[in-house]
């Protein structure tokens, strides 16, 4: 089993991708009334889409990225070959590589993206930029305290303190729930004290 670290963080295994199956993150909304309470949505993801290769949540993070601002389809082909995606996954700066060669080729003049810490930052004021049509997020975090893992942040609900997130990985649903704590934790435990929070505008 391969434990070694990569610019992503540890790469999962086949082993550990097949146990997910039988792993199914708890559905914490499931039977819950939230009708009253504080909720920031994202304008617009695309559901029923998992990433292609074993380390592409890169590419995968990317091209919904790309989505939520343009309504585009990339390919993750495409955006894994620009961001130099490997067997050790992808970084950072391959990640916003991507964006700027994808911007380039539809002749965008720029698309602004940037890695931010976490602390910079609150729950609403992610919610907020969540809901602007033209600010799409990401996240770099050790996903279930385990593996390097890139996600999509779709929903925010401050009243039950729980963040919902497009998970490549997950075989169950197209949506993950989890509580702050618990993500706050995968963010802090990422390898190297990175950058967790990537924003992506459209301008």
């Amino acid at each position: 089993m391969t434990t070694e670290m990569d610019i992503q963080g540890p790469v999962i295994t086949d082993e550990e991708l097949e146990a997910l199956i039988n792993e199914p993150i708890e559905d914490l909304l499931k039977d819950v009334d939230t009708s009253a309470d504080e909720i920031y949505t994202s304008s617009r993801y695309r559901k029923g889409e998992k990433q292609e290769k074993k380390t592409w949540c890169g590419p995968f993070t990317d091209k919904q990225l790309i989505y939520k601002l343009y309504g585009i389809l990339v390919d993750q082909s495409y955006l894994a070959e620009k961001a130099g995606t490997g067997a050790g996954g992808t970084s950072h700066e391959g990640m916003l590589a991507a964006l700027t060669a994808w911007s380039k080729k539809i002749n965008i003049k720029n698309i602004p993206a940037e890695f931010v810490a976490f602390n910079t930052l609150t729950w609403k004021s992610l919610g907020q930029k969540l809901i602007d049509p033209n600010t799409a997020i990401g996240f770099h975090v050790l996903y279930r305290d385990k593996w390097g893992h890139y996600m999509v942040l779709v929903y925010v609900n401050i009243t039950k303190r729980i963040v919902g997130l497009l998970d490549s990985l997950n075989p169950h649903q197209d949506i993950v729930y989890v509580n702050f704590a618990e993500f706050e934790k995968w963010i802090h435990n990422t390898p190297g004290g990175q950058k967790s929070v990537e924003i992506v505008q459209k301008k």
